[in-house]
């Protein structure tokens, strides 16, 4: 759930992504909230991306930029993750994409971890934060989660992430797992 304040007025946007079929389906909730706060439901569906999870998204000049988060095999390569972006319209209907956003990070025996992608914009450009697991194939709760941070690029109807940057805090990154 994201809130937008538009003209003083707080229109709330309930996105659940499902991926079971094409199309968009409208949804009526008056049984179940107050319709003066949510104004109407969406799903948005990705056929080529099952199970989507975990959306943040942003407006811009284009449309919306819709991320998430996406587990090709959850039940038996749960520790697999990739961040995806599309660009909807002001509708919420596919414009381009969604692409898997590579990181860049996990070239070797560790397979993408990415997760939890929040998009903003900071001096005109367009940024994710997210942690990431680049050092262990098969964590544990236990292991080292980092965060990162790195610009999201469109282009040609393509997205694309810069190199990232690590994020550390480093008086606590040897005794605190999650940074």
């Amino acid at each position: 759930m994201h809130l937008f304040f538009a003209n003083g007025i707080i229109l709330l946007i309930v996105m659940h992504i499902l991926i079971s079929s094409l199309g968009a389906k409208e949804y009526n909730l008056e049984e179940i909230v107050d319709h003066n706060v949510v104004l109407s439901t969406k799903e948005i569906y990705f056929p080529d991306f099952p199970g989507a999870f975990n959306p943040s998204i942003f407006k811009t000049d284009e449309g919306y930029i819709f991320v998430f988060r996406y587990s090709p095999n959850p039940y038996w390569d749960l520790w697999t993750t990739y961040m995806c972006a599309a660009l909807l319209d002001d509708s919420f209907e596919l414009i381009a994409g969604p692409d898997v956003l590579s990181t860049g990070l996990n070239e070797g025996y560790v397979k993408s971890q990415a997760e939890d992608p929040r998009i903003f914009s900071f001096q005109g450009k367009l940024y994710l934060i997210y942690n990431d697991n680049v050092e262990i194939s098969r964590p544990w709760a236990r292991d080292r989660r980092d965060m990162y941070l790195a610009e999201l690029i469109y282009e040609n109807g393509s997205f694309s992430l810069r190199t990232p940057t690590q994020l550390i805090y480093a008086h606590r990154y040897k005794d605190q797992y999650w940074q």
